[in-house]
């Protein structure tokens, strides 16, 4: 085994022992996530081991994240629900302001930019994951489920009152094409992949 092979396995070794005596949860997928990204960095880079080692910190800062990691999840899903929320929120009170005659203007030049407002609301998914990884590292890929679970309830309750028609396609006319309404279907689908490729991004450039 060369030099730098062992003092990787010497120094995820003594990782998993201070892991396993804070009594950190999710330990091998912790080992298993720093050892990829540590040899990728290494072929990629051609950066000798033991700097990239000394770049990403010593075995007790890392436990230490790790062990506030697993305190602050609650805070940051209950900031992405709140976001997404207010989304929910401004979309609803506009629909319900452009069907009383109100902000019709503005409704207007929303329905002509509908397009980029999906694709920005994907990018946003995007966004969510690659905080996660970058905050939680592995952890973030255990957060995920819950986040998407809990943020796009409303979400697909809309789309399906939308597609059952509980609430009136009409009230969209202007904004959603059958085009459009495919598309959003399936970006709904794609919410979990983007949001894993955000986390698998943000764990690779928190290293």
């Amino acid at each position: 085994m060369k030099m730098d092979e062992l003092l990787l396995e010497k120094w995820l070794i003594d990782l998993e022992k201070e892991l396993n005596y804070k009594k950190i949860k999710h330990i091998n997928e912790i080992i298993t996530d720093y050892r990829e990204h540590i040899l990728i960095k290494h072929l990629e880079t051609k950066e000798p081991i033991e700097r990239i080692l000394t770049s990403i910190g010593s075995v007790d800062e890392i436990v230490n994240l790790y062990k506030k990691k697993q305190i602050v999840p609650e805070k940051i899903r209950s900031w992405f629900v709140f976001v997404n929320g207010c989304f929910f929120a401004a979309g609803a009170f506009l629909t319900f302001c452009r069907h009383s005659g109100y902000f019709v203007s503005i409704w207007e030049a929303l329905a002509a930019v509908n397009w980029f407002i999906l694709f920005g609301y994907a990018g946003f998914w995007l966004f969510v994951g690659y905080q996660l990884g970058k905050e939680f590292g592995v952890k973030g890929t255990l957060e995920l489920p819950k986040t998407i679970l809990f943020t796009t309830i409303p979400n697909v309750v809309l789309m399906a009152c939308v597609l059952s028609n509980i609430i009136p396609k009409p009230w969209f006319e202007s904004m959603l094409s059958p085009g459009f309404m495919i598309a959003c279907v399936i970006i709904t689908l794609l919410f979990y992949p983007l949001a894993m490729l955000g986390v698998k991004l943000g764990m690779r450039f928190s290293l």
